[in-house]
């Protein structure tokens, strides 16, 4: 009886380590196989190591959009420590970092074309051990197939782009100060200072600016031709975190005016003097949305905007400190409505055509002076200055890459003097910092009445632009 059970033993452990020994077999013939596909898929990319110096890599430091990528990371499993999933409790050891808005993101792009290569999280405190300005809270990763996983096509491809603020350390350290972002937008007509923002929820947020505005192109008055330089506060609402496309967000703009002087060009026949002026004390508004995607999403891109400015005070005979009998014009009031089809065709892959539609009402009034009597009178009355325009306008834009541009054409038509205007504008900015802006109408009409006195036939305006991130 103990001989059997004594062979039995034998028998199994023979079976056991003939088992042991394929297995093995089979487990290293495995990570053989694994090992060459990594090493098939490595060689298929073109290695770059010795340009890593002039890759673009920038820092992603605005606590909202890094809260959402490191969400998604959260919500694929991503996330590797010394190439091990991350437990649980290591994503809660570090997540009060994020909260407190102290962990940042670096990315890299390949050398060779726009993808992004590297993405990691980091804190800039020291680490544990003291040797290093930059604590790598999870592994980083290096493979463009594997970020547009995690993140996903609509994200992976805005940050890309690159048209949200971001602070770029091409060849340059890293800081290790970094905050919130605010922009300073410096332009001759349309400056622009946010000065406060804040996170709404888990992805709405509101934006605080002041706001300059010299001109409305829409009411045939581009730039410094116009009689008020508007100044006052903006407030946009934006709701998504990290913006989907161009055609997202609200925005408020509520200001009053101020006189402004309009410049004279040797282009222009101004022996008459000053053409319009300023006829009282003004109060401005702008609103601009996509509305109608809250019922048909299909029209998102469909945007509208409403601008206006209304007279809440008249300006008497000591006003407009004229000594001389004259007669003169001035701008009450506006009304712009304008719907904007933005994205509407994509042009080879490198610019995207919007289309746009509107009109627009405003009131001029024919004013007759004299000194002696200290009178003031309207020569026009009722309808008579009422002016109504119809406008069109497309623009060619490319924001992607280091030179960004917008090139539109606009036709106005003035209904009520038969008189309208070509325009041309064009806006270039190189690395989203510095540009230049340039607007030139030329009137056109039906050969039966003359240019309306308050009007010139050209129209140049023109500044260079700053924008800076702080």
């Amino acid at each position: 009886m103990a001989s059997k059970y004594y062979l039995s033993g034998i028998k199994f452990l023979s079976l056991f380590i003939v088992f042991l020994f394929t297995s093995s077999q089979h487990v290293n013939a495995q990570d053989e196989k694994l090992e060459r596909a990594k090493n098939i898929y490595s060689n298929l990319e073109y290695n770059t190591i010795a340009f890593n110096d002039l890759k673009p890599v920038w820092d992603i430091t605005e606590p909202g959009m890094v809260r959402h990528i490191f969400n998604r990371f959260v919500v694929k499993n991503a996330f590797r420590i010394n190439g091990l999933p991350a437990e649980s409790y290591d994503i809660e050891n570090r997540i009060q970092y994020i909260y407190d808005g102290k962990v940042f993101i670096e990315l890299r792009k390949r050398y060779y074309d726009d993808e992004i290569e590297y993405i990691r999280f980091y804190t800039p405190q020291k680490n544990d051990g003291g040797t290093s300005s930059k604590n790598y809270f999870f592994d980083p990763v290096e493979d463009h197939l594997v970020i547009k996983k995690i993140l996903g096509e609509n994200t992976y491809e805005y940050l890309k782009s690159r048209l949200y603020s971001d602070v770029d350390l091409t060849k340059s350290e890293s800081s290790t100060s970094r905050n919130y972002n605010f922009d300073i937008f410096l332009h001759f007509t349309q400056p622009k200072l946010m000065f406060y923002k804040m996170n709404i929820g888990a992805k709405n947020r509101l934006l605080f600016s002041y706001f300059g505005r010299w001109g409305n192109d829409h009411i045939n008055y581009p730039g410094w031709y116009f009689t008020d330089y508007f100044m006052g506060v903006s407030t946009t609402f934006m709701d998504s975190i990290l913006p989907k496309s161009a055609y997202s967000g609200y925005t408020l703009d509520l200001g009053f005016g101020i006189p402004a002087r309009q410049p004279t060009f040797t282009f222009n026949d101004d022996s008459y003097g000053r053409r319009l002026y300023k006829g009282g004390e003004n109060i401005y508004f702008r609103l601009t949305g996509n509305p109608l995607k809250m019922v048909m999403p299909e029209l998102a891109r469909l945007h509208f905007k409403l601008e206006g400015m209304f007279r809440v005070a008249e300006y008497g005979f000591d006003d407009f400190n004229i000594d001389y009998i004259t007669q003169f014009y001035s701008l009450n009031n506006f009304f712009v409505f304008f719907a904007d089809y933005r994205e509407f065709v994509n042009v080879l892959n490198m610019w995207n055509l919007n289309a746009g539609l509107g009109f627009s009402i405003n009131d001029i009034v024919h004013n007759y002076i004299v000194p002696d009597l200290r009178s003031l009178t309207e020569l026009n009355s009722g309808r008579e200055g009422t002016k109504f325009n119809l406008f069109t306008e497309a623009s060619l834009i490319k924001s992607n890459g280091m030179l960004k541009h917008n090139l539109t054409l606009q036709i106005n038509y003035d209904f009520s003097d038969n008189y309208g205007y070509f325009g041309f504008k064009s806006r270039v900015m190189l690395s989203k910092v510095f540009g230049f802006e340039f607007k030139y109408y030329k009137g056109y009409n039906n050969n039966t009445q003359a240019i309306p006195y308050y009007r010139l036939d050209n129209y140049l305006v023109f500044s260079p632009i700053i924008r800076i991130n702080y």
